[in-house]
């Protein structure tokens, strides 16, 4: 009796085998974006471990005694503009120990660490080519790996900035926040050279290419519902699915630059349930595409009537092609690495920006 119960848990399983093979290989390549799957990181808590010695090197915000770092994310396709971020980043006098930049695979890791700059590795299986809109499932994978570490520095207590690799530092990022809002985040408009108005219907205007978000007890109860919404639209950007999220919630303008988004209705308990996302003066964090494209004319009369002599970064979007970005930085004279794949001992004539003068 015995020897017929185990024959036949071993027919069983020669049953099941197959399909448990197939279950588990769908787990591990669905083309659903999710952090914990698709990362593969090879030591999840050694990684943790690195990123809190970062952090905890980083300075510490003077206003809330809260460490703060820029966070940077890259692949060995987009190590160009890496390496030109870093570099005018570095022109402004921030020091290494202010920034992280994760790389997702070894020869981004190896290029940057070699760059001698401030480089953690986070292995993964995403692309390694040129990430844009050209491959929009690849491009999405990777912006969304930003909110996911993000979130690991906001458990620890810190504040960070996030940014895209496509900007050109002229001044120290730090003159653009007022820190009076949990999120501080950038104009996603090529034609708007002002922060949105009043407008019908409500119009939301949100970029996560450059953003600060602030460690406080409603961000790290709102970060875990956008992971997770996010992991469940992987044809959509991270800010279309912050704005998904949101819209359904009450949102109201408190100043010219400030919503304040009750996001009640997500959380289990009204406590810290509200938060403050305020505009980035849009003539201080201009993109490329409106200042030299689509509203040069706008973008420089604006300027001139608020006797701006420059802006404090230049974000290369509304322009989709990493090719495009690379030779507009080029022409633009914002190119801060010489030919020997250096940083240039001095600045590109872009870095004084005659652009509004």
């Amino acid at each position: 009796m015995k020897s017929e119960f185990i024959f036949s848990i071993l027919v069983l399983c020669s049953i099941l085998l197959p399909f448990i093979g197939v279950l588990f290989s769908f787990k591990k390549f669905n083309t659903l974006f999710s952090p914990f799957e698709h990362l593969n990181c090879t030591n999840e808590s050694q990684f943790d471990e690195e990123l809190s010695a970062i952090v905890s090197k980083s300075p510490i915000n003077d206003i809330f005694r809260r460490h703060q770092i820029i966070l940077f994310v890259t692949n060995a396709g987009m190590i160009k503009l890496a390496r030109n971020a870093i570099c005018s980043l570095t022109r402004t006098g921030v020091p290494k120990n202010r920034y992280v930049i994760v790389a997702l695979d070894e020869i981004s890791y190896v290029s940057l660490k070699n760059f001698d700059a401030n480089v953690l590795y986070y292995p993964s299986n995403y692309s390694t080519d040129p990430v844009n809109y050209r491959n929009k499932a690849e491009f999405y994978r990777i912006v969304k790996v930003r909110p996911y570490i993000a979130q690991k520095i906001l458990n620890l207590g810190a504040d960070v900035i996030i940014s895209d690799i496509d900007i050109v530092f002229l001044q120290d990022p730090i003159l653009l926040f007022s820190n009076d809002a949990d999120f501080e985040v950038q104009v996603d408009s090529k034609e708007d050279a002002l922060i949105p108005k009043d407008r019908n219907p409500f119009f939301w205007s949100v970029n996560l290419g450059f953003y600060k978000v602030h460690s406080t007890p409603v961000v790290r109860r709102f970060f875990p519902i956008w992971l997770r919404k996010m992991n469940v639209m992987p044809d959509s950007h991270d800010q279309t699915v912050m704005w998904l999220i949101v819209r359904s919630q009450t949102i109201q303008k408190v100043f010219a630059d400030t919503l304040s988004i009750n996001i009640s209705g997500l959380l289990s308990s009204n406590e810290d349930s509200v938060f403050r996302l305020r505009y980035i003066d849009p003539l201080l964090a201009v993109n490329a595409g409106g200042v030299f494209i689509y509203g040069s004319k706008l973008w420089r009369r604006e300027a001139r009537q608020r006797n701006i002599s420059s802006p404090v970064l230049c974000h290369f979007f509304h322009i989709s092609e990493t090719e495009q970005k690379e030779r507009m930085m080029k022409e633009k004279k914002l190119w801060y690495i010489d030919e020997s794949d250096a940083c240039m001992s001095t600045p590109p004539k872009g870095n004084k920006w005659p652009y509004w003068s």
